[in-house]
């Protein structure tokens, strides 16, 4: 796990995205791939597929997560952000999300996600 955590922070990192926030891996949740904490700008990512923990999500999706969580945590921590109850995603989320993971993808973070739709 803490070879995977130090790719994801280094990844993240080149992004740009390194700050604020910590980072926990955990092997499942039958519900979430990812969950921000803004009580306490805790990320938990759920890196395994099964309960058995046999099946590692793909680098990619685990790291997109990543990205959709970090967007949570640059809304949560804006001084202008308002949140609405009820809504976890919203146009100025998509905004972020979009833009970090289309970075990613120009520097081939998400090379994974090219290659399996080419082929």
């Amino acid at each position: 796990m803490e070879e995977l955590s130090n790719r994801l922070m280094t990844d993240i990192t080149s992004l740009g995205l390194n700050d604020g926030f910590e980072l926990e891996i955990r092997p499942y949740s039958k519900t979430y791939f990812g969950v921000y904490n803004p009580n306490c700008d805790k990320i938990v990512l759920y890196v395994y597929e099964d309960k058995n923990c046999k099946h590692l999500y793909p680098y990619w999706n685990i790291l997109v997560t990543f990205i959709h969580e970090i967007a949570h945590h640059i809304q949560w921590t804006d001084p202008d952000f308002v949140r609405v109850q009820g809504v976890m995603h919203n146009e100025q989320f998509y905004r972020i999300f979009n833009r970090y993971k289309e970075r990613a993808k120009a520097l081939m973070l998400l090379r994974e996600v090219q290659n399996e739709k080419a082929g």
